[in-house]
Parts: C-alpha cells; structure tokens; sequence
C-alpha cells in the first residue's frame, strides 16, 4: 500500500460528499441540534466541500470547538454529550467511510457492534457522480448506497439471540459479565494511535487527522493542562473507534477460547462470557479484568457479576416475554400497513391495542426487581425500562396516544434523556393533546433543581402544542430574560416564541439577546424571531447577517437571504414546511420572511400554496392557523405593494 493512499482518496470531493451525507444521518442523533445547520451547509454544498477541500490540501484545517451538554443520567447525575460542527463532521465521516473496510476486518466474528456491511451496494448510481453530488439524498438512498455500516437494530438482536442461544441450547450455565468506568470519557488517545498505527501502516496523515481532533476536543484542567484522554460522545464516528479500542480484549478472548470451552459475544462495552464451569467464568472475569486495565480502563466492580442460570439468574437479565409479545405486535402492524396501502383503506389497530395494554399489566417471571409498567411506583429500570420505550414506540406506530400520562408519570420521576425524545415524538404527533401542556409546565415550574436538558426537552415539545397558553409563553419569556440561564434552556424558550403572535416587546427582547450573547446559537435562535420583521426592519436585519464578522452567522444570513430572494431555493422550504403539519411550527418563520419578498412570483407561489392547501383553515394546530392567515395577510399587501411600485416604474 502507497503511504497516505486514504489521505489522497479523502481529498476529493467525491469522499467528502459521501461525508457530508453520512453526517446529515448522523445529525438526527444529536443530543441537542444547531437551529437549520442542515440546511445551511446543504444549500451550498458544493461550494462548501470545495472550501474544505481547500483547507485539507493546504493543511490548514483545524476542528472547531465542541458543543457540550449535559445528558442526564438517571436523578443525581449526568453523563458528557457533545455535538459536533457539520464543517468537522464532513471531513472526519469522508475520512471514516474510506478507512471502515479495512478496520472492520480485523475485527472478531464475536464483535456485533458497528459493523461494516457484508454486501455493500456498489451500484452505478454513483458511478458519475451525478447523484451523490446532489445535496439531500433520501436517507434511505444514504443507508443503501454510502453509509459503510450496518444499522445496530440489525446487529443487536443477533448478539442477543446468540447470548440467549449459548444458555438455553448449547448448555453454557454461567455469564460472566460487567461493565467499563465512564468508557468513552477515559480512552486514551496514545494507545488509540498505536493501535491505528499497527492496523494502518503508512496511513500517517489520515491517523492524525482523527487523533489531533479527538486531542483537541479534551478538556482543559484549571492549570490550563490536556490530557489525551476521551473521545466526544454523539457521534457515530466515536462509536466506530470506540468499538475498535476494545480490539485487544476481542483478542485475548479469541487465545483464551483455544484453551477453555466458551462464548464471547461483544455489542460495544457490552461483553458477555458464557462457560459451562463456574472457575472457568471467574477466570474470564479476572483476564477482562487484567485486559481491561492494560488499556488504562477500569471495571466497575459494584457491576461484574457471575450469573448461574441454574437459579435462573440468566434468564432473569436477559429474557423478557414482554418484548417476544411486542415485536410480534410491531410484524403485524407492518403487515397490516401495507396491506391497507396496497387496498387504499385505512388499518384497524384496536385488537393489537388490546394486546398491548395487556402487556403493561405483566412484569418478568424470573425476575422480582422488576416492576408492572401500569402500577409502577418507581423509576423504571433495566428490562421495564426497556420495555416501556419500546410500546411508546409501538403505540405511536398504531396512532394512539393512551400511554401519553404513563409518560407522563414517568418523566416526573426519571430524567432519562430518552423519555424525553418520547416525549417530543408525541407531542409533535399529539398536538391537541392539552394535558401535556398543563402537567409539564407545571411540573418545571415546581422543580428548583430540574436538570437544564431535560426542561430544554419539555420546552422542545410543548413548541408543538396546538395552542400555546399565555402561561407558557410568559414562562418562556421569563427564561429568556433572566441571566444565567443554561442556553439550551434560552434557545428552546426562544424557538417556542418564534412561532407564537409576536408584539413589539418581543422583537426588542430577541434583539437584546441577540446583541448580548456571543453564542453563535443564540444568535441563530433569536434571529428566528427577529426576521419576522416587516419592511425596511427586516430588509437590515437580513443584511447585517449576510455581513456578520461570525462566519457561522454569514453562512446563516446567505441562507436567510436567499430564501427571501431566490425561488428555486425557498421552494424547498416551502416543500418542508407543508410536507408535515408539524414541520409548520419550525419552518413558520421563513414563511413570514418570504412574505416580505422583494420578488412577485415568489410571493405569489406563497399565497397559492396557501390558498390550495387551505392550510390557515384546516392546519390541526390552531396556533399555526393564525399564524399562516397572517403570513397569507402580509403576502397579499406585499404583492400589491410589488405591483404597485412595477406599474409606477
């Protein structure tokens, strides 16, 4: 192999292309998302890939700073999130779907997790380059022809059936298992370059590019001091070289299986040992113990356990009647869906309802820890935890919302961010669902020590309301004013009142926390607001964008101003916003910005639109109703102002 050969194929704009697509995917996981940052480097792409080109070719490219945020994690604690620019995403995923293949193969069959695809597609849709040149390919399009892994629903449940098969069918008695210490946070970057360096010889540039970013992403002491030392979590890319650093465990297992009789199964940090004697499970305990430590990780001790399924014990943690009954369920939906789509009729759910509530009624046989979702008067954990998010899932997918004070409950007692998401799913789904707004306002109100990401995820989801009360938008208001507030609190307080009636008070407020914050998503989040401005107000707002010092925000001000000025590029947020009546509380403030279009026909393609969609009529969010009557008010003056000044000119 030529030294550096992945380094000449990353810089082409054909691999970071294919990076800008692997990060469009990869962004629906953040933790907490940057106000249209797909959109803003979406729209220029190409010029956008050309610029990174540029700086990896010079080698002047250097990451940008990471957003943290803190993901609760269970009542008293929180674990590090992190999001990283699209700039440093498009580049390190461009990187990392050239280098997947070969690392992917030198990895144990026994490893499930992050696996590179076995028959990747090579089909000619991307032999021109036509086609991956466009700037928003269908995600599916992505995951057939680009992305380089497997979907972990894929892999997962083959790890969980062959740990389930080791025991119940080939005799295996003991599980030995446990758990690494704050894994993400404590992989050392010095080991992690060795191990690259031994796997990719030659292949120094591209090795350095992912280590000096993940150097750069430490954090800092009081001394002012880096430690090499953790990778960000958030992003598919850390998983990848997350799941590789555990290569050398893989391996001392693999030698420790050609002397002992056992099954070593891995999905991440999540390793299970199966043996048939109990010396031989303590013996694999202490080898992942003494492996473990040779990489400069720990064990959590309160965590590595031996589980004899004489007793049942194994059973206990891994076998769940709950979740055979709900993927039974979730096949017959499936199949119930499309049929109904191939008839043109509507599918009927209510028997499959009935089985699914019977299903909140029971809890594990083997298991007395274990709680009845329905009567549960603690924190859910392990496999009803589990079990929960999976018929929140399920109910969701048959259109009901009967679970929604069951979440409810849940929430008020568990910060786990993802009852959040949940939550968030069933707002946007549930608009007229007031309960939601009532119960969650005031429980935020009444916790003085709420975690600032989980009141962020209430606040996410009740933008969604039909109707926003005016207890609510005070609410916000006093968060937006008060100083010291986290900022994803400011910013989802801010997005919530970019879709409500808006006085002048409003505009001053978002303008002054505008002008005093210097973060970037602040900026970005009060600038919602602030371009729903009239006349010559909106006119300079959107020029003082366009010529921001901050190139983040002179990125965002083009993409402003060409979706007031430029019909082939506002179409497609046109498209987005009418695509879901709930895409029509985030995209509302472009809707007032191309009403005050200096150009006729593209006001005129927005009172159409409105007019034959009749969606100031019959939009399910009563708010957006009002909202979209005024935008079609504003529209129609400004196309007669237009016209006037064209039959004067």
């Amino acid at each position: 192999m030529t030294n550096n050969q992945f380094w000449d194929k990353l810089c082409t704009e054909d691999s970071l292309q294919k990076g800008w697509h692997l990060t469009r995917t990869d962004m629906q996981q953040d933790f907490a998302k940057e106000p249209f940052s797909n959109e803003i480097f979406g729209y220029s792409s190409e010029e956008n890939i050309k610029e990174l080109l540029r700086v990896l070719k010079t080698g002047g490219y250097s990451p940008k700073p990471l957003k943290r945020v803190a993901i609760p994690k269970g009542s008293l604690g929180t674990r590090p999130g992190t999001v990283l620019s699209v700039e440093d995403r498009v580049i390190l995923f461009g990187a990392l779907q050239l280098i997947a293949e070969h690392l992917d193969s030198t990895l144990s069959e026994s490893v499930y997790s992050y696996r590179v695809k076995k028959n990747k597609r090579k089909d000619s849709l991307f032999h021109e380059g036509d086609a991956i040149s466009l700037p928003f390919l269908k995600n599916a399009t992505v995951k057939k022809y680009i992305d380089p892994f497997d979907p972990w629903y894929g892999l997962w449940p083959k790890f969980d059936e062959l740990s389930k098969k080791a025991f119940q069918e080939q005799n295996y008695r003991f599980m030995a298992t446990s758990d690494i210490a704050a894994y993400f946070e404590n992989i050392q970057l010095d080991i992690l370059r060795e191990q690259l360096n031994d796997l990719m010889q030659g292949e120094q540039k591209i090795i350095n590019l992912f280590i000096t970013s993940f150097a750069a992403w430490t954090y800092d002491t009081e001394q002012g001091r880096r430690y090499l030392r953790g990778i960000p979590q958030g992003t598919q890319v850390s998983s990848f070289f997350g799941n590789l650093f555990l290569k050398p465990i893989d391996d001392a297992f693999a030698n420790f299986a050609k002397e002992h009789d056992i099954k070593y199964f891995r999905y991440m940090d999540d390793i299970r040992i199966f043996t048939k004697e109990y010396d031989i499970a303590r013996s694999a305990i202490l080898l992942l113990d003494s492996q473990i430590r040779r990489i400069h990780l720990n064990l959590q001790t309160a965590k590595t356990k031996i589980y004899d399924e004489q007793d049942d014990e194994i059973t206990a943690v891994l076998i769940d009647r709950r979740i055979t009954q709900i993927d039974e369920i979730q096949e017959e939906i499936r199949v119930r869906k499309k049929n109904c789509k191939k008839n043109g009729t509507e599918p009927n759910f209510l028997d499959l309802l009935t089985k699914a509530n019977k299903i909140l009624e029971q809890k594990p046989d083997f298991n007395r820890d274990e709680q009845k979702i329905k009567r549960a008067r603690k924190p859910l954990k392990n496999m009803t935890d589990r079990v929960f998010r999976r018929l929140l899932s399920l109910y969701l997918s048959m259109g009901s919302d009967e679970l929604t004070m069951l979440l409810l409950r849940e929430l008020k007692i568990n910060a786990d961010a993802r009852l959040g998401l949940k939550l968030i799913q069933y707002a946007r789904n549930f608009p007229r669902k007031i309960t939601l707004q009532t119960e969650l306002l005031k429980f935020i109100k009444s916790q003085p020590d709420i975690f600032p990401y989980q009141e962020a995820q209430i606040l996410e989801a009740l933008r969604y309301q039909s109707r926003i009360k005016d207890e609510l938008i005070n609410y916000c208001k006093e968060r937006i004013q008060k100083d010291g507030v986290d900022i994803l609190v400011l910013t989802h307080a801010l997005r919530l009142i970019s879709r409500c009636k808006l006085s002048q008070g409003d505009i001053k407020m978002a303008q002054k926390r505008y002008d005093d914050f210097d973060d970037v998503t602040v900026k970005k989040t009060a600038a919602l607001i602030l371009i729903r401005q009239r006349g010559k107000a909106n006119i300079d707002f959107v020029r003082s964008l366009v010529f921001h010092s901050n190139d983040d925000l002179r990125k965002f001000g083009k993409l402003i101003r060409d979706i007031k000025n430029n019909p082939s590029k506002s179409i497609y947020f046109l498209k987005q916003a009418f695509k879901h009546q709930y895409l029509m509380v985030d995209y509302i403030p472009f809707l007032y910005l191309i009403a005050e279009s200096a150009d006729e026909q593209l006001v005129k393609s927005l009172i159409d639109l409105l007019k034959q969609t009749k969606a100031h009529k019959n939009n399910i969010n009563m708010d957006m109703r009002d909202r979209l009557s005024e935008v079609l008010n504003y529209a129609e003056q400004n196309l007669r102002s237009l016209q006037q000044t064209k039959q004067i000119s």
